[in-house]
């Protein structure tokens, strides 16, 4: 082989050496940029101060997302901690019934027409006057029975109804049905309210936060006050959530807004997040500033 070959070869495995140390560069940056949903993300800067420079940076709208789905997060994990409790709400509802010495139902029901709700292709029938089998209907009454539909066809006879502390087991489980088609509403709801509750507390405490560092030499724009307000809820939330699923008296429960406790230790911890959070924004403002002047 002559020298020009050689150097022909030498320049062939340099140029694939290059091309596959490139290609492994770029994977491995890859794959340490990719697979973390964005959520995920958030929530892991969330408790790193030093990213709230950028988080502050993100529209207040994204930064409300952002509790939102962390809140919902939370209700669906206290939820599940409730699942052995609920297993037991059957027999609990039989027990707690039987505490009346007498409590008998003997008003007379008259009825001058069937009732079917929706009118076409009904969920409910109400037919006092003579008996109807439940076909595509959830629930069905009749003249002598109550039957709905679950996860199988359950029949309960009216004559147990009128005296609920005779712990029969047909009325418990339809007590116990009652309550778990009750679950979603009630899980929507504590939502809501919940969802109320964190707003106004990261609107309140974002303010005075803002309003602190108006009057110093470190001051924010507002929203980028709210924004640190909000996703120093980060470890406030689910600790609020779940624990009140559990036990929550350690939290020191104050008053109640809206139906649900705020709670004194949680609130100082936030407070003090808030302004952690507020010194992690300051301390990578001022390392961006010396990069632009260096």
């Amino acid at each position: 082989m002559t020298a020009h070959d050689h150097k022909t070869n030498l320049k062939l495995w340099v140029g694939v050496y290059e091309k596959n140390h490139v290609s492994f560069k770029y994977a491995k940056q890859k794959s340490k940029t990719m697979n973390i949903p964005p959520f995920i993300k958030e929530v892991i800067w969330s408790v790193y101060p030093p990213r709230y420079k950028q988080l502050s940076e993100q529209t207040f709208r994204s930064s409300l997302g952002y509790m939102s789905k962390l809140l919902f997060l939370s209700i669906i994990i206290a939820g599940i901690i409730l699942l052995p409790t609920l297993a037991l709400v059957k027999g609990t509802i039989g027990q707690e019934l039987n505490k009346f010495d007498t409590f008998t139902i003997n008003e007379e029901i008259t009825q001058t027409g069937i009732i079917q709700i929706p009118r076409t292709n009904p969920w409910v029938h109400v037919d006092l006057n003579k008996e109807h089998l439940l076909e595509n209907e959830f629930l069905v009454i009749d003249s002598e029975k109550i039957r709905y539909r679950l996860f199988g066809i359950n029949v309960v006879d009216q004559e147990s109804l009128k005296n609920l502390n005779s712990g029969d087991a047909q009325v418990n489980k339809l007590f116990a049905t009652i309550m778990f088609l009750l679950l979603p509403g009630i899980g929507l709801l504590i939502f809501i309210k919940a969802w109320i509750k964190y707003f106004l507390l990261a609107l309140l405490i974002g303010t005075v936060l803002f309003i602190i560092l108006e009057l110093t030499k470190f001051r924010l724009r507002w929203k980028e006050a709210l924004n640190i307000a909000i996703h120093s809820l980060t470890i406030i939330i689910p600790v609020e959530i779940i624990s009140a699923s559990v036990y929550s008296k350690y939290l020191i429960p104050t008053f109640k807004f809206i139906g649900l406790n705020v709670y004194a230790l949680s609130t100082v911890v936030f407070v003090i997040l808030a302004f952690i959070g507020a010194i992690g924004y300051q301390v990578e403002q001022r390392k961006k500033r010396r990069r632009t002047t260096s």
